[in-house]
């Protein structure tokens, strides 16, 4: 018989221990988090206790049981973060468990005061974020209290967590109609964030359109540079860089100081080009070499080549004024010089040709045709010579002849 006393008290608490163990409110409703200001903090701390116990009523029919009252107030304790809750805002820990009537649940006190209950029931089960909403609402909750006949602060309290109970408790107007409280709203943090975030895009969007156009404004200049250097195009006075003095020369300047590569300019030959005597426009003497089988694609190198040789200064050698870098149209004389040195004389006559001849009086035809363009008129043959050349069996001029003397004397290409 004792044994089964003692059994029967075990587990007749059991239910009571795990009810003081967790709390049944809801604290996940209220998110925000209480300002710094004492009065504040706890008006606010009170009224959240009011939103909880209106949403356990909601959910259970019920009020909280007075024995959740120790892990409630220890689980809003680890919210508050350090804050002394009831010793700051003189709390009594029966704030979570209200006592009116020994009412513990909706139906009994319904069956308190039915008429009054059910008119806000009818006026408080709906949105009250309109002024007459909550006008209603809170005038069927005052004819509640007026017809409670204990008529303490704890029944009022009761009656106005049974009003919010029908509301919508997510709806901050709920807390502000019932009671007189508004919660401490991340609209204006979450407002603030997202202009800072839009401030912060079109910022980003302006600094990527000025990216954009300084890129295209300095890739066209950098286009228009090199167009100018490859066409010759830039000024006499242009120095190199700010590390020389080398000026770089148009092609029309070349041609100018050297009377356009005169044959009497010449003062000396080379296996990579002839050099000549000419002026400059300010009556300075200068020798000029013009290179052979130059090309755009190896301009930059013979740059840098020509930077590296005006850094040099030796008595015995003179100095470097500039260079110049144009590029000049390939005419139809050069082509065809260039077929008759690799012995391609005859790819020079067009396909197609009718009535082609011999192949030694077409290569003559061919050799005659250059000689007759030759750059310099004093080594073009006569019309009488270029006849006799063409209607006897005298020989053109030997085909080293011919090459040594156009690039002896070649002229603008």
């Amino acid at each position: 018989m004792p044994l089964f006393r003692i059994l029967v008290i075990i587990f007749l608490t059991l239910p009571a221990l795990s009810l003081s163990d967790s709390c049944p409110l809801n604290f996940d409703l209220v998110r925000s988090r209480p300002s710094s200001d004492s009065k504040t903090r706890c008006r606010y701390i009170l009224q959240s206790l009011r939103i909880l116990q209106s949403d356990y009523l909601h959910r259970t029919g019920s009020f909280p049981p007075s024995n959740a009252s120790f892990s409630c107030w220890t689980a809003l304790q680890n919210r508050t973060h350090q804050y002394d809750i009831r010793s700051s805002c003189n709390l009594p820990s029966s704030s979570f468990s209200l006592s009116c009537n020994n009412i513990t649940n909706q139906s009994q006190f319904e069956d308190l005061l039915p008429l009054s209950a059910k008119q806000v029931r009818n006026t408080c089960n709906h949105s009250l974020n309109s002024l007459a909403s909550c006008a209603l609402c809170t005038k069927a909750l005052s004819n509640l209290d007026s017809h409670l006949t204990h008529n303490t602060t704890d029944c009022k309290i009761i009656a106005s967590i049974y009003a919010a109970s029908f509301s919508n408790l997510q709806d901050p107007t709920t807390a502000d109609c019932l009671f007189n409280f508004s919660f401490p709203s991340s609209v204006s943090t979450s407002k603030r964030r997202n202009i800072l975030i839009a401030a912060f895009c079109v910022l980003a969007f302006f600094l990527l359109v000025f990216g954009v156009f300084w890129a295209y404004f300095r890739l066209k200049q950098k286009n228009k540079a090199i167009c100018k250097t490859e066409m010759g195009l830039g000024s006499g006075l242009y120095s190199v860089n700010q590390t020389t003095t080398l000026i770089r020369f148009t092609f029309d300047e070349i041609k100018k100081a050297t009377r356009n590569f005169a044959g009497d300019n010449i003062i000396g030959k080379g296996a990579y080009g002839n050099v000549y005597r000419g002026m400059l426009v300010d009556g300075t003497q200068v020798a000029l070499k013009r290179f052979k089988n130059c090309s755009v694609a190896g301009d930059a190198s013979f740059t840098h080549e020509v930077e590296v040789i005006a850094s040099v200064r030796h008595v015995n050698l003179v100095g470097l004024r500039g260079y110049c870098t144009a590029t000049t149209n390939l005419e139809v004389t050069d082509f065809a010089w260039s077929l008759v040195r690799n012995g391609r004389a005859l790819d020079v006559i067009e396909d197609g040709m009718p009535e082609l001849g011999p192949i030694e009086i077409l290569e003559k035809y061919v050799l005659v045709a250059i000689l007759c363009c030759h750059p310099q008129l004093h080594a073009r043959p006569t019309m009488d010579q270029v006849v006799k050349m063409l209607e006897t069996e005298e020989s053109v001029s030997s085909l080293s002849c011919v090459a040594g003397r156009i690039d002896t004397e070649k002229s603008v290409q």
